[in-house]
């Protein structure tokens, strides 16, 4: 990805929160077709959703007990 859209990116989450930014990378990914990008934030949007850390998007160790089947079954 260029560094174009990575400014427009740090601008949206700045300006219209994070979930607005992840929609625009969700959105520029599928223009690309950048599938295996996409799914990561896919997951990235999902965590987003539930209020859990983004960092590492794919992993399961920081998520609560309660709420990890809820991302599990997303990622399946």
């Amino acid at each position: 990805m260029s560094d174009t859209i990575f400014s427009q990116l740090e601008t949206t989450c700045q300006t219209d929160g994070p979930a607005t930014a992840i929609e625009a990378l969700i959105g520029h990914l599928r223009e690309q077709k950048a599938y295996d990008r996409l799914f990561d934030a896919l997951l990235l949007k999902k965590r987003n959703e539930m209020g859990m850390p983004l960092a590492l998007p794919t992993a399961l160790d920081d998520l609560p007990e309660d709420r990890r089947q809820e991302f599990e079954d997303y990622y399946v």
